[in-house]
């Protein structure tokens, strides 16, 4: 997924879409977005990457993004509902009190499928999505971050703890790139720091995320460069260094690859100080 696609999909206020995926290997580009995410897995596994944490997700699981946190998901077939919203969408029904306690649900971020059942409403949800029915979607919304965040307050707190991964080591290589992503070069350097060889740090990346060790530092990489150009006036060139790109052309040409858009073209779109 492009991550210029993510944002132009969620353009909307209020965005809900039901997807099922059948091929044997899916994986999803990190990418931001300034909107609130969802995530309802309503079959098979994932493995979700927000930030520099890595989880198991199963089916009725619900994932929490907050806006502008790296994200990422890969695994086999499977089918999701997923939802976006801007705080603006809560805004036009609610008073600016209740609209801070309904974001509050966001502090959290995993509900696993032991605590909850509410499929019924995320099938109602995407069903006055889909007939245009703009308040009444927003009020269901709003009933469903409100039973999240009531779940949350009374459930004991261990049982909302993500899954462990099933390779510690992965978890500390990509914990190493996130913390690390602006001055690591080349593979040579991760493979060194974990005492592997590239061949064997290639193919655990290949086999766990679907995607070759570079190209996720690459996305790493990008995904900030994004963040920059939303919410800074930094300059592109300064942005480029940040980001841990020795050339700005090579960071450039990268951009667009990724993004469909030039660094400036997206600063335009999605600068957040317009």
């Amino acid at each position: 997924m492009k991550i210029d696609q993510q944002l132009a999909n969620i353009r909307q206020p209020i965005f809900v879409e039901r997807i099922r995926y059948k091929q044997k290997k899916h994986t999803c580009n990190v990418h931001y977005h300034n909107h609130y995410e969802i995530y309802y897995l309503l079959s098979g596994n994932r493995t979700y990457l927000i930030g520099d944490k890595m989880l198991k997700i199963y089916a009725n699981s619900i994932v929490l993004i907050r806006p502008g946190l790296p994200h990422q998901t890969f695994g086999e077939e499977f089918e999701r509902i997923l939802i976006n919203f801007s705080r603006e969408s809560l805004r036009e029904v609610f008073c600016e009190r209740f609209t801070d306690e309904l974001l509050e649900t966001f502090d959290n971020f995993y509900l696993s499928p032991q605590q909850h059942s509410v499929g019924n409403l995320f099938e109602s949800i995407l069903k006055n999505y889909d007939s245009g029915n703009n308040r009444m979607l927003t009020l269901q919304l709003a009933e469903l971050l409100t039973y999240i965040r009531t779940v949350f307050r009374t459930e004991d707190k261990k049982r909302s703890l993500p899954p462990p991964s099933d390779s510690p080591l992965l978890d500390s290589m990509i914990n190493y790139m996130n913390e690390n992503y602006d001055s690591i070069n080349n593979i040579e350097e991760i493979s060194n720091k974990f005492f592997l060889s590239k061949y064997h740090l290639c193919h655990l990346f290949s086999k766990e995320i679907g995607l070759p060790p570079i190209a996720y530092l690459t996305n790493i990489k990008i995904a900030h460069a994004c963040d920059y150009l939303r919410n800074t006036s930094m300059s592109i060139t300064d942005i480029s260094t940040r980001c841990g790109f020795n050339s700005s052309s090579y960071f450039f040409r990268i951009f667009k690859k990724i993004t469909q858009l030039s660094p400036k073209e997206y600063r335009k779109n999605y600068s957040s100080l317009k």
